[in-house]
């Protein structure tokens, strides 16, 4: 039995950023920062015929979706 509450500890983490003042679109931003971070670790390789094979390209998928709306955020705001 677990003992711990993920829901509970999820709302404490977004109580502590809006106390740190950042607005729920950064807030956001981090965590898709975080789920890209995660979704590396489970990316693997192997080899085919002397060439590196990605084994999840779903994986890969949705990094560059997480990280595609990220890059189109910052543009917009150096714009």
């Amino acid at each position: 039995m677990s003992t711990i509450n993920d829901s509970q500890q999820f709302q404490q983490v977004r109580k502590a950023m809006k106390v740190i003042e950042l607005t729920d679109q950064e807030q956001d931003d981090i965590f898709a920062i975080v789920a890209s971070v995660l979704h590396m670790g489970n990316v693997g390789f192997t080899e085919e015929d002397g060439k590196a094979k990605v084994l999840k390209p779903e994986c890969v998928e949705a990094i560059s979706k997480v990280t595609q709306n990220l890059f189109c955020k910052c543009v917009l705001v150096v714009m």
